[in-house]
């Protein structure tokens, strides 16, 4: 299991960079937080964007 790599934010976009069986893979996300910064919603948009609304929410706790 790879639990290290890298990650880049370009404007909203966080992009996650980790190697797999010695390949680079590599996911995208756009992250938007809301107005106080208390929460995260990061939606895949690399390399599959979803049809249906899917995403992941933390909140600051």
């Amino acid at each position: 299991m790879q639990e290290t790599g890298e990650y880049e934010i370009k404007e909203s976009e966080l992009y996650l960079y980790f190697l797999t069986e010695g390949e680079k893979d590599t996911l995208g996300y756009r992250a938007d937080f809301n107005e106080d910064k208390t929460m995260l919603t990061l939606s895949p948009t690399y390399p599959i964007i979803c049809i249906e609304g899917c995403l992941y929410r933390f909140k600051k706790e």
